[in-house]
């Protein structure tokens, strides 16, 4: 019996998640809408308890929190997208089922939607 493929696609361990095209549009609009929506409060939360919060401000240095946390669905359908906005970009993570913890599961986004690492 073959080997079963992986669900999603293989990358290097540190590389950023390879979001579609499709996938960082949508990103990239739900953020600007986010934005046009004017929610731009204060985190309620601590960094130690939001990784977005702790990827955006400390991992990548994207400078203040301009959006709240929300998700998207992937394109696979399988799990969510989670994303905050910050000044400099949007950190989007994949988070769905059977995925471990050993390789990076999120990128840095341009507020255009194109990758920034």
């Amino acid at each position: 019996m073959p080997p079963t493929p992986p669900p999603w696609p293989t990358k290097e361990c540190e590389a950023p998640w390879p979001f579609t095209y499709n996938e960082r549009m949508s990103i990239q609009a739900s953020g600007l809408n986010h934005l046009w929506q004017g929610r731009i409060d204060e985190p309620m939360t601590l960094p130690q308890e939001d990784t977005l919060l702790a990827i955006g401000l400390y991992a990548e240095e994207l400078g203040a929190p301009l959006t709240d946390e929300y998700h998207l669905l992937p394109d696979s359908g399988e799990g969510r997208i989670l994303v905050r906005g910050f000044a400099l970009g949007l950190v989007a993570m994949m988070d769905a089922p059977n995925m471990d913890d050993t390789c990076r599961a999120y990128a840095v986004l341009s507020w255009s939607g194109e990758p920034r690492n």
